[in-house]
């Protein structure tokens, strides 16, 4: 019997079951590609189902492949073919089972049967089509999401902190403990001797003065002062001279000996109680005020060329000698305190400045390097912004450049929280020199736990240390939510006092913060100030202070015993200055007032009359008829006119001095 290409499909189709038995049939098929994908499907169901009911668990991975047979990754987990088969299809041939062995030979008789029978007829075979997997079908669309805004990207979580270890706001990392010691530490090694230098000899109050108020910056005062007065005065006007200038710079320091600083200058020359004796015998009171009025300090014709780059060109040149003197003629000590001063001034000035917070609260504030120790003043250099100007690092640029000329020298510097900083601390590590200051609690380089909110639970007198590798930040709470920050470069450990439990950092700094303001108030005390509606003049009034404080310092250097208060060195100091000028005008006493002549005697001066010294007393003067008098009328006089030098009256003459005379005719003829 001839078998239809449906049976030839089936017989196909149902050898897989068979292959399992180890039953070989061999046949040829000759088939569609769709068809044969159908009935593998349909084996492979009936196949797992015919295991199932035998009881065993034979997983897909475990069957045999043979060279067509479909590849059980194409299979899911029940042994089908994902997403092609149906409940349907599968159910087709579930009833038919393979029950024996009859029906394998009966399948391969007639497949041989019809082999036979087709061979004349059958077309020459063709080629087994190669194995195509079928195409799975795409997966459903997703329904569409409502977009929703980007998220950012979570930080990356923080590295975990070492212990004992904290981190400021700018990078710096803080320890808990000291740095360990080392055999020598490079600052705070002196590399300089203590005390004065380069003074060539000079040992006595005014010598010492004179280095610093030097021959030079003297003569251009002169110089300039007598061009300005001869503009302002004309041809009235006399030039002043060394000696004058001389006595006049004594009379400030006596005014401000006397503390007569705010007392009106014609009091000073007036007969009575409140004259001053050493003011009338060394010069005129109208004198004193013409040299207060006219002083100048530079050449008024190119000053408002200077201004455009330097507003302190008026007396620039003269604040640069006495700046430079400062510098060449002492070595300071071990530390220097860096700070401001304000000279009090409320005139015209465009960078007058208002400090709230010092007495004055107006005027012009210089920035000032003095000695810790004896508070001399070694630099200085003054703030010309104009009032709401801001600049950049302000402070660390002021301490540079006031410590400058020690740098390399192993010195220490102390400021305030306005300097202070750890970059200026490392920076000067670099030159040798340490940083000790109060430090604001804002800055970025104070760790968090050290600040001012963090430290209101903290008992009092307590201290909290960190450390770097070249400085020392201490948080000392003195009193209830009162909290201290200092920053040094100089310590390095957590020494406290036991005593007052105050670190030793804060024991040094109050022991050299004072430099600035002892400097003021030493010149507050005796200050030769006057008041004056220009600040040149002011600055002037301010350098002639420090001069006569510098000038004591030395001196105390030299001579430390007998110990002299500066009290006697001014007084000492003032009599230098003026002792010249009452000299001469101790020699030509006619020329004087009677109430001046007397206050030579104050002073401890005997006024002689060199006139009166060279007449005899037993010879009468001579005598002689006045030339000037008329006929009939006989007057004999003494005195001689210095023009013409013949006798003349009282009547026809005119007292110059004491003992000098002049005719009509020869005052009519000037």
């Amino acid at each position: 019997m001839m078998k239809t290409e449906r049976d030839i499909q089936e017989t196909s189709c149902s050898m897989e079951p068979v292959r399992m038995l180890n039953v070989e049939i061999k046949t040829e098929p000759e088939f569609e590609v769709d068809d044969y994908y159908y009935e593998i499907e349909n084996v492979w169901h009936n196949m797992k189902t015919m295991l199932k009911q035998d009881g065993q668990t034979t997983s897909t991975a475990e069957i045999k492949q043979e060279p067509g047979n479909t590849c059980p990754s194409d299979l899911d987990e029940d042994g089908v073919f994902a997403g092609e088969h149906s409940d349907e299809s599968s159910s087709e041939f579930s009833e038919e089972e393979f029950s024996d062995a009859s029906t394998c030979e009966q399948l391969e008789d007639d497949s041989e049967s019809s082999t036979s029978d087709s061979d004349e007829d059958a077309p020459p075979p063709r080629k087994r089509p190669a194995f195509i997997p079928p195409k799975q079908a795409p997966p459903p669309p997703a329904p569409a999401q409502p977009a929703t805004p980007a998220q950012p990207k979570p930080a990356a979580p923080a590295q975990p902190q070492p212990a004992g270890q904290v981190t400021s706001r700018d990078g710096t990392v803080w320890s808990n403990q000291p740095r360990a010691a080392t055999k020598a530490e490079p600052p705070n090694i002196l590399m300089q001797a203590m005390g004065p230098k380069n003074l060539g000899g000079a040992s006595s109050p005014l010598e010492l003065f004179s280095i610093f108020i030097s021959v030079t910056m003297l003569q251009t005062i002169l110089r300039y002062t007598n061009a300005e007065g001869l503009a302002k005065r004309g041809r009235g006007w006399i030039d002043i001279g060394m000696m004058e200038l001389r006595s006049f710079i004594g009379l400030l320091f006596f005014l401000g000996l006397t503390k007569s600083g705010h007392e009106r200058v014609k009091s000073f020359w007036q007969p009575g109680f409140f004259s001053r004796p050493l003011c009338e015998c060394t010069m005129a009171g109208k004198r004193f005020q013409e040299i207060l009025a006219v002083m100048c300090f530079d050449d008024k014709s190119t000053r408002t060329q200077r201004k455009q780059t330097d507003k302190f060109a008026p007396i620039r040149d003269v604040f640069e000698m006495f700046r430079s003197t400062l510098i060449r003629h002492f070595s300071p000590s071990d530390s220097l305190t860096v700070g401001e001063q304000l000279l009090a001034f409320r005139g015209r000035c465009s960078f007058k400045q208002y400090m709230p917070k010092k007495p004055a609260k107006y005027g012009l504030k210089f920035w000032t390097a003095v000695d810790s120790r004896t508070h001399y003043t070694y630099n200085m250099q003054p703030y010309v912004k104009e009032q709401g100007q801001r600049e950049t690092q302000l402070g660390a640029r002021v301490v540079k450049d006031m410590v400058e000329p020690v740098y390399g020298t192993g010195r220490n510097v102390t400021t305030d929280n306005f300097f202070t900083s750890k970059a200026l601390a490392d920076y000067l590590w670099t030159k040798n020199m340490t940083l000790v200051g109060m430090i604001k609690d804002n800055r970025k380089e104070v760790p968090d736990d050290m600040r001012k909110g963090q430290t209101r639970d903290r008992p009092v007198k307590s201290s909290h240390f960190r450390f770097t590798s070249t400085n020392t930040l201490v948080s000392f709470v003195p009193k209830q939510y009162r909290n201290v920050l200092l920053l040094s470069s100089m310590h390095h450990d957590a020494t406290t006092n036991p005593r007052s439990k105050k670190p030793e950092i804060i024991d040094f700094y109050n022991s050299t913060k004072a430099g600035v303001d002892a400097v003021d108030q030493m010149c507050s005390v005796y200050n030769c100030a006057r008041t004056s509606n220009r600040w040149p003049m002011v600055v002037f009034f301010h350098l002639l202070n420090c001069a006569g404080i510098n000038a004591y310092v030395l001196f105390k250097q030299l001579h430390p015993r007998p110990s002299t208060s500066r009290h006697e060195f001014l007084e000492q100091l003032i009599m230098a200055l003026t002792l010249p000028q009452v000299e001469i005008r101790r020699q030509h006493p006619e020329r004087l007032r009677i109430h001046t002549v007397h206050a030579f005697a104050y002073v401890g001066k005997k006024v002689v009359y060199q006139a009166r010294q060279q007449q005899q007393p037993t010879t009468r003067a001579p005598s002689a008829r006045c030339r000037l008098c008329p006929p009939g009328v006989q007057r004999r006089s003494t005195r001689v006119c210095m023009g013409c030098e013949r006798f003349v009256c009282k009547q026809h003459s005119t007292v110059q001095t004491a003992r000098s005379f002049e005719c009509e005719e020869c005052a009519i003829g000037e």
